[in-house]
């Protein structure tokens, strides 16, 4: 196929994109992860409405 989906984006986010996040020294205090972060971003932002199922 030639587009990518919304589930594409959320199986690839966190191995192409950790490495892009620094979490600062109280989210470090606090054991909170890269990982963390960046799944607390997939739960927040919204999906584009749409028919993905192409």
């Amino acid at each position: 196929r030639n587009f990518v989906t919304p589930d594409d984006v959320k199986k690839i986010l966190i191995p192409v994109c950790s490495h892009r996040i620094t979490p600062r020294a109280e989210a470090k205090y606090e054991n909170i992860t890269t990982e963390d972060i960046l799944t607390l971003m997939l739960r927040k932002i919204a999906v584009p409405g749409g028919d993905f199922s192409a």
